[in-house]
Parts: structure tokens; sequence; C-alpha cells
């Protein structure tokens, strides 16, 4: 009878054992998930346990960095788009409420910049939204073969004053493509900020999205975007592709 209760105890200590290291740290990833859909994305678990267990607590501290970027990319994009619409909405009401209340004439001269304004919100949206999209990485690509000579020329039409394209083939079978312009260059401690948001000079006329865009999108094809100063002036861009 004693040595019965005894082989009871030990059983009773076994299994509190057991489910200590295997029951505890998945209640502990279920409390967690609770706090997860109230909004919390600082909350992380310890993984503990067996190794099933333990990847199942690393899964999830991934799954809570990926949703808490996204979260941050999405505010970061709410914050940009009011602020950079905030001008040209200004530009827009103040032109058609003179116009309403007859300050000025309704003629093309009044109206093409309410136009201006408008074509340029809507290029500011359409950049903001494919910056976006590429950063939370949901940009669908539609991958085919293309002509890298085609592409260029096709590029350099659009382009004004003097630009150098330059394309061949790098290590590992990339393609390497080195575009050089003949401008002032960029300042030195500018050169490591010139890919983020809203970074410009301050005689452009963009939005300071362009380089941001960009990098996003050569990162996106499994390549990467890399810029210098020559030593005879002006900017160089590096581009890198798997050809």
């Amino acid at each position: 009878m004693f040595l019965g209760v005894v082989l009871l105890l030990l059983l009773m200590a076994v299994l509190r054992h057991l489910f200590r290291r295997t029951a505890a740290p998945i209640v502990e990833v279920m409390e967690a998930a609770d706090r997860l859909a109230g909004g919390d994305y600082s909350i992380r678990v310890q993984p503990r346990g067996s190794s099933d267990i333990r990847r199942l607590g690393s899964s999830f501290n991934a799954m809570v960095e990926r949703l808490e970027a996204s979260d941050g990319h999405r505010r970061a994009l709410l914050a940009d788009v009011a602020h950079e619409l905030r001008t040209p909405l200004s530009v827009v009401r103040g032109s058609v409420e003179g116009l309403i209340d007859g300050l000025y004439p309704r003629d093309d001269a009044h109206l093409e910049p309410i136009l201006e304004e408008t074509e340029h919100m809507i290029r500011l949206l359409e950049d903001l939204r494919t910056l976006s999209m590429a950063e939370a990485g949901v940009l669908t690509l539609e991958r085919e073969p293309t002509s890298l000579r085609l592409l260029i020329r096709t590029s350099l039409h659009a382009v004004r004053g003097w630009v150098r394209v330059e394309c061949r083939a790098g290590a590992a079978g990339e393609a390497v493509i080195t575009v050089t312009d003949s401008g002032p260059g960029i300042p030195p401690e500018q050169l490591p900020h010139i890919f983020d948001r809203y970074v410009k000079a301050a005689d452009s006329g963009g939005s300071g999205l362009g380089l941001a865009i960009a990098r996003r999108l050569m990162e996106a094809h499994g390549g990467s975007i890399a810029a210098e100063v020559p030593a005879e002036g002006g900017t160089r861009f590096v581009l890198r592709l798997p050809a």
C-alpha cells in the first residue's frame, strides 16, 4: 500500500513536470495571442520547452515582428499622405474659392494650375502606394524576360540633359548597370541618406520618393542600388540585377 502511494506521488510529480514543460509554454503563447489581438505589438514570448514548442514560440515572435513592422508602415504612410497633400490641397482650395468668389476670371490661366496640382497629388499618391507596398513586401511583380539594351534606350528618351549609361556582365552572372550624370553631385554628408523618404536637394521639384522607390523595386527584383560621387564630379548610380 505504501509503495503504491509512493508510485502515485512519483507519477503525479512526473505529470506535473511534463505539464510545466509542455502545456505552460503553450498557455503563454495563447495569452500572448490574446494581447496581440488587442493591439499590443510589443508582446513577445520566451521560447522554451521541447523543440517543437520552442519553434512555436519563435514563430509567434517572428509573426508579431512582421505585424509590428506592417503597422509601422501603415502609420508612416498615413503621416506621409497628410504631410504631402496639405500644400497642393491648400492651393486647389484657394484657387477654387477665388474662382467662385469672382476674384479670378475662369480662364485657362487660372484653371491650369488647379489641374497641375491635381495631377501632382495623383502622382504622389501612386508613388506612396508603390513605396508602401514594396516596404510591406506585398508588391506583385510580373516577371518576364526583357532586353536591357531596349529598356535603357527607352528610358533615355525620357531624360533631359547629359547622362551616361553603361551595362555589363558582373560577377555570378549578374547584370550591372551604371548611370552617371553631369550634375553638381551629392554632398558627402547627404550620400548615406539619399535613399530615405523625402530626402532631396533644395532646388528639386520632385517629391523625394523616387530613389526610395528605386531601392525597394531593386530589392524586390533581388538586386541592389548604390550611389557614389566620382572624382570628376556628378553622381553615379550602380544597379545590380540577377541576369
